[in-house]
């Protein structure tokens, strides 16, 4: 009996109609993938911030300092032990989170971030604190003032000191370990460094970022919202001491 296989006719068909399912399916895979990541990134957020609430009920109300510059080598807020170990972690390089310039945070790395060397210096830190919450003046109280008012006074901020907890925020989603607001200007620095830009703002989900407030609940902004236009809509999210 003979055995009748495909036309080309018929073969072209099935390729095409293949290849439009593809195109169908291949935008909600993508979407399904992006909502995924999301939900991820906010988590990690979460945690972060929970444990930066674990350390201030260790540390007398403080938040973790974001840079000490009473340390000789003016430690980071990622090298800090009792930090790390409240998200049940060590520092990658150093046991003791004193000397080590990179930290892994493994399943706490931002996941859309697919390879981690390319961010700033190539450390892999995928979030970073709002280092407004640092930059006080002398006469404010109770936030620390140490060193100059600008790099080397990364700081700490007394719970209490923060007026609008659930409208400031902590942590974002970044390029190096410490954010600055005029540096979350998109049109100047992601637009034009996109991940290896320091103190910088990465707007990798979507043109935007999500973000934890210092009441631990998180959010998604676009780079139009984290960088508003206007002044004092910028200065609501980002300044914790008005």
């Amino acid at each position: 009996m003979r055995r009748h296989g495909f036309t080309l006719i018929e073969l072209l068909v099935v390729v095409a109609i293949i290849a439009l399912l593809i195109a169908i399916l291949l935008p909600s895979l993508k979407k399904a993938r992006d909502t995924a990541q999301m939900v991820a990134c906010q988590s990690n957020l979460r945690q972060m911030q929970i444990a930066n609430v674990f350390y201030a009920q260790a540390a007398r109300n403080w938040y973790v300092m974001i840079r000490d510059p009473a340390q000789a080598n003016k430690m980071r807020w990622y090298q800090n032990r009792l930090y790390m170990s409240a998200l049940n972690m060590q520092t990658a390089d150093d046991p003791d989170g004193i000397d080590n310039q990179a930290v892994d945070f493994g399943n706490l790395n931002c996941p859309a971030m697919n390879d981690r060397r390319q961010t700033f210096n190539g450390r892999g830190i995928t979030y970073g604190m709002n280092r407004e919450q640092a930059a006080l003046p002398s006469s404010y109280n109770p936030g620390i003032s140490i060193g100059d008012s600008n790099y080397d006074a990364l700081n700490a901020l007394y719970q209490t000191s923060i007026k609008r907890p659930a409208q400031v925020l902590s942590i974002m989603d970044g390029n190096d370990w410490h954010l600055a607001r005029s540096y979350a200007n998109y049109v100047i620095r992601w637009d034009v460094y996109g991940p290896t830009g320091g103190q910088s703002t990465a707007y990798r989900h979507d043109e935007g970022a999500n973000l934890v407030y210092f009441d631990g609940h998180t959010a998604y902004f676009t780079k139009y919202e984290v960088y508003a236009y206007e002044a004092e809509v910028r200065n609501r999210l980002w300044l914790p001491y008005k």
